[in-house]
Order: C-alpha cells, then sequence, then structure tokens
C-alpha cells in the first residue's frame, strides 16, 4: 500500500458510523485499544502480494524474498522509535534472524505481536480518522485534518465500512451549476443569434415543465455573457430585469400589467444602462395566454421601449416570454399579425454526448441516464445531482424551478 495524492476526512454522518463499527467490533481512541497492528497486518499482506514478493503459486518467504523485502522495501514501515527501536529496526533485526522460509501468515503474526507500524498507520492517524481532527500534539492539534486516501481506506476496511460512505465531500454545488449554464442548448444559441439583430422579434420559450424552461433561459444568459451579441463595443454585460412575478394575478388587467411594465422599465434606468451592457426583459405570459390580442398587446410594448431607444446605446434590448402552453405558437400562427416576431426557441434535446463532455461521464452511465430520464429536464437534473452525490433538497434545486423569480 502507498501512499495517494488524493487526501479524505471523514464526513460528520461518516463520525457517527465509524463510532458505530468501533463500538461493535471493541475499539477505541485509546492507545492499548486501536487496530492499527491489526490493519498494518492486513495492508501489509496486500502490499507484498501486490508487489511480487511473492507469488500466487506459494505461500513461503525464502531467503531470497525476506532479502528483497529487507534491502528493497524497509522504507514502508515506521522509523519512528517509540522506546528504544522503531519498527523498521524491529523489522531489519527480525528478517536477519529468522529462520527461511517461512510461511507468509506466521511471518505476518510474527509482526503484528511485536507491534510493527507501517504506511503511516499510527495511533494519531486513527484518532484523526475517527474525529477528523488533526490528532498530533502540535499547533494544529484539534484542527480538521485530511488522511492519505490508503489510510483512510485501510481504517474503513478493518471496520467494515465502504470508504464512499463514509468520506467527507466538498460541496461542488456551484461547480456543477456554473457547468450546467454552459451546457448544451446550441440550436437556441443559433438561433437566438440569428434572430436578435432583428430588433423586431420577441423570443418564446414555451414548456410546461419549469425546470426546461429555466434551464434554457439560464444557459442563453451565459452565452450573451460570453459575447456572442457582437456589437461594435463588444459588449459581453447583461442585466435581467422580471417585469412581472411569476405567477400573475389572474384578476390583474393587462393594460395594468402593461402600466406596471413601463414604471419598471423607466424605475431601472434601462436606457442608460443600453450604453454598455444588454437587457433581458423576462415576462411570466401565463395569465394572458387565454387571449392572443394580449400577446399582441405585450408584443407592441416591446416595440415601443425598443424604438425609443437611442441608435448609440449598443445594447440589445431583448424580451423573453415565458409559458407553459405548448400549442402557444399554433394559436399566434392562426390568430395573431405577429406571429412571424414571435420567435419560439425549440425545447433542449438532451442527449448521452452532452453528459460525456459536461462531466467526463463514462459512456455507459450516460446512456443511463439519458434513457431513464426521457428528456424530462427535471428528472435530468436530480439524476445528475445524485450522480455527483449533491444534496437535491427544494433550495438546491429552485434555481432550475422558478428562475429567475428566485
Amino acid at each position: 500500500m502507498e501512499q495517494q495524492e488524493k487526501t479524505l476526512r471523514a464526513s460528520s454522518d461518516g463520525i457517527e458510523k465509524i463510532k458505530a463499527a468501533m463500538k461493535k467490533e471493541g475499539y477505541t481512541q485509546n492507545s492499548a485499544k486501536t487496530p492499527i497492528y491489526k490493519v498494518t497486518k492486513q495492508e501489509l499482506e496486500r502490499y507484498i502480494i501486490e508487489k511480487n514478493i511473492i507469488n500466487s503459486n506459494t505461500t513461503q518467504l525464502d531467503n531470497q524474498k525476506l532479502a528483497v523485502l529487507l534491502d528493497q522495501h524497509l522504507h514502508i514501515f515506521s522509523g519512528y522509535s517509540n522506546i528504544s527501536k522503531s519498527s523498521r529496526d524491529i523489522v531489519r533485526t527480525y528478517i536477519e534472524q529468522v529462520k527461511a522460509p517461512i510461511q507468509l501468515d506466521n511471518f505476518l503474526r510474527d509482526l503484528e505481536d511485536k507491534q510493527v507500524t507501517a504506511f503511516q498507520l499510527t495511533d494519531a492517524n486513527w484518532r484523526t480518522f475517527c474525529t477528523g481532527k488533526d490528532a498530533r500534539k502540535s499547533k494544529q492539534k484539534g484542527q480538521e485534518k485530511l488522511l492519505p486516501e490508503s489510510v483512510f481506506n485501510a481504517f474503513c476496511e478493518i471496520l467494515g465500512l465502504n470508504p464512499d460512505e463514509i468520506a467527507y465531500k466538498p460541496d461542488n454545488t456551484i461547480e456543477l451549476e456554473d457547468k450546467l449554464k454552459l451546457f448544451n442548448h446550441e440550436r437556441q444559441i443559433n438561433l437566438l443569434i440569428e434572430k436578435v439583430q432583428d430588433g423586431k422579434n420577441t423570443f418564446l420559450i414555451s414548456n410546461d415543465c419549469l425546470y426546461s424552461r429555466s434551464w434554457m433561459l439560464h444557459r442563453l444568459e451565459k452565452a450573451i455573457e460570453s459575447c456572442f451579441l457582437q456589437t461594435k463595443t463588444k459588449i459581453n454585460k447583461y442585466s435581467i430585469i422580471t417585469l412581472n412575478s411569476s405567477s400573475e394575478n389572474i384578476h390583474t388587467q393587462l393594460s395594468t400589467s402593461i402600466t406596471n411594465f413601463k414604471s419598471i422599465f423607466h424605475k431601472n434606468d434601462i436606457y442608460n444602462k443600453l450604453k454598455q451592457q444588454h437587457i433581458i426583459l423576462v415576462i411570466n405570459i401565463d395569465h394572458y395566454c387565454y387571449d392572443i390580442e394580449n400577446i399582441n398587446k405585450i408584443y407592441d410594448f416591446h416595440q415601443t421601449m425598443y424604438q425609443a431607444k437611442s441608435p448609440d446605446n449598443d445594447g440589445h434590448l431583448l424580451m423573453f416570454l415565458l409559458a407553459t402552453d405548448k400549442n402557444l405558437q399554433n394559436q399566434l400562427q392562426n390568430q395573431s399579425y405577429i406571429h412571424e416576431n414571435i420567435i419560439e426557441l425549440p425545447n433542449a434535446d438532451y442527449r448521452p454526448y452532452h453528459l460525456i463532455n459536461l462531466l467526463n461521464m463514462e459512456e455507459l452511465m450516460a446512456n443511463e441516464i439519458i434513457n431513464k430520464c426521457q428528456n424530462n429536464a427535471q428528472e435530468l437534473l436530480v439524476e445528475l445531482y445524485k450522480y455527483l452525490n449533491i444534496d437535491r433538497n427544494l433550495t438546491t434545486l429552485k434555481i432550475w424551478s422558478n428562475y429567475p423569480w428566485n
């Protein structure tokens, strides 16, 4: 067993599982009742086999094999001198005096009886494993401390615990969210690039899955932020402004709503902001979808605001209409004079290669997740959080279900 670069510590739940396993096995943090000599025996046997000091055809250590262990592998034993001799000195003396050949089991049992330690399997590291805190007599005592993965795994094995269930995993929620905001949606971005230059267009995101809608909006924002909307000043900043609540009151008249829209528009000094950034206006139009004429009036509001902006202001004034009605575009085509200027962005299509590229996921796992989710954004997000062992409570997932109102 060799020390690995990766280091670990137990999570809070992991520490409780360790305590329960220790109680079951009769171990404590006290030096007289730790399993370090038994763990050393366990890991030394693994090491001797892995390094081919003996092979599968024999269970004996002859003089030649003992010499190899003495000359090439003595460094694995602890050089710390407890009372009179270190484990390294004890093993050296033992090998020089033992009568060969000797059975591997007898060799390992003798070293356990002599309380030999190796591979950093010390009392201090055992206490660190049990508590997640530095147990050494130093200025760092009591502070969080990580152990080499090999040491951590060895202690888990002696207690019959799965290291994956014991180890603390950093909260990589933010990292995942950042990656997901750059995930997929190439078709939607390309369509936005194509149509945004014409200020006559308003964009529709229509999907009965709130997660799909929010996810697409996140992705389009990141595309704007990365300067896909090229202007002569190369603006890559943006602000997103919601003109109504996520659930508009069903009794609110559209005329009142548009008055509110204008108030919010001017209150945010949007025309001045367009000198240095793009502005994304978002309206939830679910309530207004019952009357297509309402959609016409909302579009007219956008055009009025757009045409009033100074030509010297290079920022784009975009409007996104969010709806759960999948058939809204069909209704617009049949009943509205503006249907050509309401650009519906197609729903996202999730494929295994998206996951492979996003998370370096194995192809088999990517296929399994995509097949399980059946192109359902909510199911896909839940599976990705599960795959990365990230908490999937309502707060964690809220940015994908009610954005930009959350």
